[in-house]
C-alpha cells in the first residue's frame, strides 16, 4: 500500500504546510485581527509605486523639514480589514478588496428572505407546479441578491 502525502509519519509542521498551501491556493481571506503581515506585503507590492512627501518639525526652532519617499502606494496596515464585519479577499497579484462579512444571524435572515421570494417568484410564474429549470433559478437568484444590496 502507498502511503498518501498527507501520510508522511514526521510531525506536522504548520508553518510549511500554511506556505505551501498559500503557494497552491491563489486567494486567502484575511479577517480582523489576523497577523498575516507576510500576506498583506506581498499585495502592497502590487499597488504600484508612488511620491510621498512626509514633513517633519525640528524640536530645537520648530522648523519644517520635507522629504521624497518614493515607495508603496498603500502601506500593508492600510489593507488591514478596518471591523470585525469587514475582511479583505487577497487574489495573488492585486491588493484585494475588501468585503462585508455579515454575522451569522444575519447572513440566515437574508438567505431564509431571499429563498422565500425565490420560491414565490418561481412559483408564481409557473402555476405551482414545483419545477424551475436551473438557469432561470440562478437568473432569480442573482436579482434577488442584487435587489437586496440596492435596498440597503
Amino acid at each position: 500500500m502507498v502511503p498518501s502525502p498527507w501520510q508522511s509519519g514526521g510531525p506536522i509542521t504548520l508553518a510549511s504546510d500554511t506556505n505551501e498551501l498559500r503557494d497552491i491556493f491563489p486567494a486567502s481571506v484575511i479577517m480582523f485581527g489576523a497577523r498575516e503581515e507576510e500576506l498583506l506585503t506581498a499585495a502592497e507590492h502590487w499597488s504600484g509605486l508612488t511620491n510621498r512627501r512626509p514633513q517633519g518639525f525640528g524640536q530645537n526652532d520648530g522648523s519644517k523639514n520635507l522629504n521624497n519617499d518614493l515607495g508603496a502606494t498603500l502601506r500593508w496596515q492600510e489593507l488591514l480589514p478596518p471591523t470585525r464585519e469587514h475582511a479583505r479577499l487577497l487574489i495573488r497579484g492585486g491588493v484585494g478588496t475588501c468585503v462585508e462579512i455579515p454575522d451569522w444571524s444575519v447572513f440566515l435572515q437574508f438567505y431564509d428572505q431571499t429563498t422565500q421570494a425565490i420560491l414565490a417568484r418561481a412559483h408564481g410564474r409557473d402555476g405551482g407546479s414545483g419545477a424551475v429549470e436551473p438557469g432561470r433559478l440562478r437568473r432569480m437568484v442573482r436579482r434577488a441578491w442584487l435587489d437586496r444590496d440596492n435596498a440597503a
